[in-house]
């Protein structure tokens, strides 16, 4: 992973922050902390764009963190106490480089991100209910199905909780 930064993600982190700089209406969402992480910490960086950042998700919101982890999980191939361990990790770790003080501003991550996990679990629901988050992204849908959603306007749904939770995402 190192190699893919220093080839790809140090150029991309980097030209986000400066075009959302030049372009106020311009969003953009970042999701995997171990590339963050690693963004913030390097030397050839400059400061001033690690501040931007910061400003741009904490003060114009036009940078969003979703799903706070580590990294992207894989449901399909871990064990739920992975998936909330890595997420903890990475809600510390974003709390530590946006240079926050307190648990309760890490909460402003609200939307889970899956484009690519190999498979779905229905603990899904229930755990980004628990973990305070309002929306989920998922890409990984059987083409067949994506269809018949597509055909019937409903890429848009609600994933039914467990039965004995009281949200729904």
């Amino acid at each position: 992973w190192t190699e893919y930064y220093v080839t790809e993600v140090r150029a991309i982190l980097t030209s986000v922050v400066s075009y959302l700089e030049a372009n106020r209406e311009a969003r953009f969402v970042w999701s995997e902390l171990i590339f963050l992480n690693e963004w913030m910490n390097d030397e050839s960086v400059p400061e001033t764009l690690k501040h931007s950042f910061r400003k741009l998700v904490l003060d114009d919101r036009r940078l969003e963190i979703v799903n706070g982890g580590y990294v992207m999980h894989d449901e399909a191939v871990t064990h739920y106490a992975s998936w909330i361990g890595q997420t903890i990790l990475g809600h510390d770790l974003l709390r530590e480089l946006l240079l926050l003080s307190s648990t309760s501003e890490v909460s402003k991550v609200t939307t889970g991100y899956q484009i690519d996990p190999f498979g779905s679990s229905s603990f899904t629901p229930t755990f980004l209910q628990y973990a305070g988050y309002e929306f989920l992204l998922h890409n990984r849908i059987p083409q067949s199905i994506k269809d018949v959603m597509k055909n019937n306007r409903g890429l848009q749904f609600w994933w039914q909780n467990h039965p004995d939770k009281n949200h729904d995402i």
